[in-house]
């Protein structure tokens, strides 16, 4: 069986990124993106239900550039803890941004 990590499409990196999220009604509020990759991030501190929700996300990874804002779709809550997103539609200047800052991660990391 292949593991989780062989699965990604790609890779993901720990994060300290100041996000604002929006889930359908009036769940919203700021957190840190704790995790992030291409695919997704997990948003820590932060318990959104029910899994398959739509949540609207906003990160800024560098005051000089605009937000990356992108929609996703809650996979997996940890109560308590953590909410991860899965990314069903960015713009490409934000999933470049997300690259970027993963690419930077990685490279420092190394």
């Amino acid at each position: 069986m292949a593991s989780a990590m062989s699965r990604r499409a790609s890779p993901r990196v720990a994060a300290s990124v100041v996000a604002e999220y929006q889930q359908a009604g009036e769940t919203k509020g700021t957190c840190r993106v704790v995790e992030l990759a291409a695919g997704g991030c997990v948003l820590g501190g932060t318990v959104l239900q029910p899994n398959g929700s739509p949540v609207s996300v906003s990160m800024r990874f560098d005051p000089d550039r605009p937000e990356a804002r992108v929609q996703g779709s809650v996979v997996r809550v940890k109560e308590g803890a953590a909410t991860a997103l899965e990314f069903v539609s960015a713009s490409p200047e934000a999933r470049e941004m997300i690259i970027d800052y993963v690419k930077h991660q990685l490279a420092e990391n190394a």
